[in-house]
């Protein structure tokens, strides 16, 4: 049994929308959605670290030739806290001297990379391209089925916004004017990423990672000032939906200096809140 590659690498065309977090899903669609051979009994890979050590065919040169699929090892630790695909690997699929790679460079489109680039994303070491997949060999040089022509696409005019994981893990979206919105939410977090606003940093990632809580405090204090000075609502109200601000960052400063209940640390937290408010009206 055979797959086609060249059907393959134009299927994995720049711009393409695929599910995020699911590489092998993706490419295995790309090549035809083939039922995978001498794996019983489910027939079926969870990982793409499975789907590469199911391989035979290997070569580990950085000159995958075009349909030819495109791996990447597990990462060397979780990369963020409660990271649950470090160990997961990854598949692309080359196309004339680059790859068609998933979730690049915004989660839930397909784009164009290097192999150094999508290293640099992931976290993943390059493992190698290989001529089989599921079972099947790749023809590889072989002639892509017409296709439809993807629509023409522009770089859409969306406001990107960095996102902060601060030394306790909490995480954050700062604006163009340096306004910190908290999410704590992972579901919400995962859909920001899908719509492609939040701004990905040198370094692959989507975080500006923070050692300790400086930065955090000063952009709740600058937040907490200019929503207060924009604001004409009750200050308690607007100090109890500020307080979510500090609060983490309030109960790690505290350590084990005292033993405050929650309520306190909320309390206190409000009290501070309210005379920020004084501050700005002066």
């Amino acid at each position: 049994m055979t797959v086609n590659g060249a059907a393959a690498a134009a299927w994995m065309y720049p711009g393409r929308p695929n599910e995020d977090n699911a590489c092998l899903n993706t490419v295995w669609q790309a090549y035809g959605s083939p039922h995978t051979i001498g794996r019983l009994p489910h027939h079926t890979f969870g990982t793409a670290i499975e789907a590469y050590n199911y391989t035979t065919k290997r070569h580990t040169d950085r000159n995958p030739p075009e349909g030819a699929a495109v791996w990447f090892g597990a990462c060397s630790g979780p990369r963020y806290a409660g990271d649950e695909h470090w160990r997961d690997g990854d598949v692309t699929v080359a196309r004339k001297g680059i790859l068609g790679a998933t979730d690049y460079k915004t989660f839930g489109h397909i784009g164009e990379c290097t192999i150094a680039e999508r290293e640099a994303q992931t976290g993943r070491k390059y493992a190698g391209w290989t001529e089989d997949i599921f079972g099947h060999d790749i023809i590889l040089g072989a002639t892509a089925a017409p296709h439809a022509t993807p629509l023409a696409t522009t770089e859409e005019d969306t406001m990107k916004l960095n996102a902060i994981r601060n030394h306790d893990g909490s995480i954050g979206l700062i604006d163009e004017g340096g306004l910190l919105y908290p999410i704590s939410d992972e579901g919400l977090w995962n859909c920001y990423l899908r719509l492609g606003i939040v701004q990905q940093q040198p370094d692959g990632t989507f975080f500006l990672q923070q050692t300790d809580g400086t930065v955090w405090n000063a952009l709740s204090t600058r937040t907490a000032r200019v929503l207060a000075a924009r604001s004409s609502a009750d200050p308690k109200a607007i100090a109890a939906s500020l307080a979510p601000l500090l609060i983490p960052t309030i109960t790690t400063a505290l350590g084990e200096a005292g033993s405050l209940t929650a309520a306190q640390v909320e309390a206190a937290t409000q009290a501070a809140i309210k005379a920020v408010f004084a501050d700005a009206a002066k």
